[in-house]
């Protein structure tokens, strides 16, 4: 995944910004560096995935109901204002989590709502199939009323990666 420079790339220079703040927390004192998660609902959803496909100090990523196959929605939202070309493939590509399932270097969790489902489970499968730690987990409600109930889950499952 590249960088573009800007104050919102869409997915490129935020990355790099989650993991450089994933550096900084594991920097801190009193954090158990071994211990450091990261997760995102929506965008932050998309983001997280990719950050899971890059070096950096997390141990576990938790997508909240990421629109995660990126050529879809670039093609399904011909309205959606983005700082890029939506008709450009590699444009769209560089941003795509399901371009890079392969990639995924940290255990991924994709909690999506009932609506999600059909979106997220490609990529778990595609991941699954490259031999990546990444299960999709169906929560109750919709892409917001699920939110409350997936963060408590991702809590419990970072918890059980820390062996707590």
């Amino acid at each position: 995944v590249g960088v573009v420079e800007g104050p919102a790339d869409a997915g490129l220079g935020e990355v790099d910004d989650a993991i450089a703040a994933g550096r900084f927390v594991a920097s801190l004192p009193n954090v158990d560096h071994a211990n450091v998660f990261v997760a995102g609902h929506s965008v932050g959803g998309v983001l997280t995935c990719l950050v899971s496909m890059l070096p950096s100090p997390y141990k576990g990523a938790a997508a909240l109901d990421g629109y995660v196959d990126m050529e879809s929605w670039a093609a399904g939202s011909p309205d959606a204002h983005v700082p890029y070309d939506r008709n450009s493939p590699e444009e769209v590509r560089v941003r795509n989590p399901m371009a890079f399932a392969g990639s995924i270097r940290c255990p991924l969790r994709l909690y999506a709502g009932e609506d999600g489902r059909e979106v997220n489970a490609p990529l778990a499968a595609k991941a699954r199939q490259a031999g990546k730690d990444c299960e999709l987990v169906v929560v109750r409600g919709d892409h917001q009323a699920m939110v409350g109930p997936a963060v408590q889950q991702s809590i419990t499952w970072f918890r059980q990666l820390n062996g707590k």
